[in-house]
């Protein structure tokens, strides 16, 4: 059965569409700059902050937190630019993030107050009551390959019937939580950081919104028409933060993923990878897509240009790279030098457009050892 893309919205610092967010980092605009926010660390950092200028709007209840008015705000720029009826039976929302409302925690007499302000269950209601939707929403908070888990999950429960669209959204945001979580793994880059480079020395955190429309029906008058191909899900059962040396079951989930699409390996275009720019992990995917026998394809991260975006991340660069696919563009990766890592992989520093992309690959690893990976085409 096909499941069909409807629909994609990104909202970070570059722009609050897709299109204009592809445009941005076309034209080599980065949304990671150095910051000095106390409330989050007392030094200096680099991130991808979004203004709080561009999260307010008055069709927003006001009671709503950052988190949840970046996820309303990402889904009625989806949703404007759709027929779909958001308060349809047949619809499904599902939402993804791996910390939600967790900088309530640092509002000590807020969380007392209310208790269920951190619950990301809660926020998926209040969200769904506000679109009129009939349905209980669901969740997938599964580390950081949370977005492409929630989208390999709606497009299942497309395939079994149980909805005729899935409507998604992700957002995750940098608190001091969070800051503190990954400073603590000495996991931060000081400066922009190096995906897929040897002289990588950790990560950017980055805040993002984005949301997307799967239907088991196709868009009326779009060309080209994308669909979603095969999907998997591994695990690496190594460590509770540490990612396999091997690079095998990531390499599993992308076998899986080609095993399941209707293109070849030989048909994508690109591969969007996650490349968090910490040591193991670029080293562990870089290993996988050899395994895999893509290491011929470019591959691109975007961290570089929207920081780590936590459970938003998968759902950021699967939408950048759906449009990409589209527009016939091979991304660069930004912030990699000239120092390759080894194995190396086919990197670009300027983006390529090129006739006739057929496919393109999406990976993600997170914590606990997870890896997707999901394959995504557009008829030509």
């Amino acid at each position: 059965m096909k499941v069909y893309i409807r629909n994609t919205n990104v909202i970070s610092p570059l722009g609050v569409t897709t299109k204009q967010n592809l445009e941005k980092i076309l034209s080599g605009k980065n949304g990671v700059s150095r910051h000095e926010k106390s409330q989050v660390h007392t030094s200096a950092f680099h991130a991808s902050l979004i203004s709080s200028n561009l999260v307010g709007s008055e069709k927003i209840p006001a009671e709503f937190s950052r988190y949840e008015q970046l996820l309303t705000l990402s889904l009625l720029q989806l949703l404007d630019n759709s027929e779909i009826d958001a308060a349809g039976p047949d619809v499904l929302f599902l939402f993804s993030s791996t910390k939600g409302n967790i900088s309530r925690l640092e509002e000590w007499n807020s969380f007392e107050e209310n208790p269920d302000a951190i619950s990301l269950v809660n926020s998926a209601k209040k969200i769904t009551h506000f679109f009129n939707h009939p349905n209980p929403p669901e969740v997938i908070s599964n580390a950081c390959i949370s977005g492409v888990s929630a989208i390999l999950y709606g497009r299942r429960m497309i395939e079994l019937g149980k909805y005729k669209h899935v409507i998604i959204s992700g957002a995750d945001l940098v608190s001091k939580f969070v800051f503190s979580g990954f400073h603590s793994f000495q996991a931060l880059s000081p400066e922009i950081c190096k995906p897929f480079s040897d002289d990588r020395d950790g990560i950017n955190l980055g805040e993002a919104a984005a949301s997307i429309i799967l239907s088991a029906v196709p868009p009326p008058d779009k060309d080209p028409i994308v669909h979603i191909e095969g999907g998997a899900i591994t695990n690496d059962a190594n460590h509770i933060s540490g990612p396999s040396r091997t690079g095998e079951p990531l390499a599993k989930a992308i076998e899986l993923a080609l095993q399941r699409s209707e293109i070849t390996a030989d048909e994508l275009g690109f591969i969007s990878a996650h490349g968090t720019a910490t040591p193991y992990n670029d080293q562990m995917e870089s290993q996988a897509i050899h395994l895999s026998g893509l290491a011929d394809k470019p591959i691109h991260s975007l961290k570089a240009v929207y920081g780590h975006t936590l459970g938003a991340a998968g759902l950021v660069e699967a939408n950048i790279g759906i449009q990409a696919m589209i527009d016939n563009w091979i991304l660069p990766s930004r912030g990699y030098t000239s120092q390759p890592m080894s194995p190396s992989l086919v990197i670009k520093d300027q983006p390529i457009q090129i006739r006739g992309i057929r496919g393109f690959l999406k990976t993600a690893s997170g914590f606990g050892g997870c890896n997707a990976a999901l394959v995504f085409s557009k008829q030509l």
